[in-house]
């Protein structure tokens, strides 16, 4: 479990090097998209799911830093944990909830855990915030 983490960890800062953040943010808020459970509430809002990562990323990229590299970095874990499992929210959640508990639990697992939780209702305010302006990005 340690290794697939560590190795999903090293392969998100390589890929991020030389990145913006709101790059980074809207690579990986499409790789989280790809799961139809996470899109649906995107799509019942009207919205398609390259204008809210488009918009998100606006948004996150105007939080202060470093709760902007707290959602950027939830994010990238999550969408390299569902890579490893075909594209699931729910099974990558699932372990990463296990890496969490696991009695070697990298720092980074146990941030990304700790974080989702905020991490998703940053991303339900960015949608409310786009239903609210009639599906288009209000910033």
């Amino acid at each position: 479990m340690r290794k697939i983490l560590v190795g999903v960890s090293s392969f998100l800062v390589l890929t991020a090097c030389g990145q913006s953040a709101g790059a980074a943010w809207t690579e990986a808020c499409n790789a989280v998209m790809v799961d139809p459970d996470v899109q649906r509430d995107i799509l019942d809002a009207s919205v398609t799911v390259e204008s809210y990562c488009d918009c998100t990323s606006k948004q996150v990229t105007a939080l202060p830093e470093a709760s902007r590299n707290t959602a950027i970095e939830t994010l990238e874990m999550m969408a390299g944990l569902m890579a490893e499992h075909n594209g699931s929210a729910e099974a990558a959640f699932r372990q990463l909830s296990a890496a969490r508990r696991a009695d070697d639990a990298t720092p980074e697992a146990i941030a990304a855990y700790d974080n989702m939780d905020e991490l998703g209702e940053q991303l339900e305010d960015f949608l409310d915030n786009m239903r609210a302006s009639g599906g288009t990005c209000p910033v």
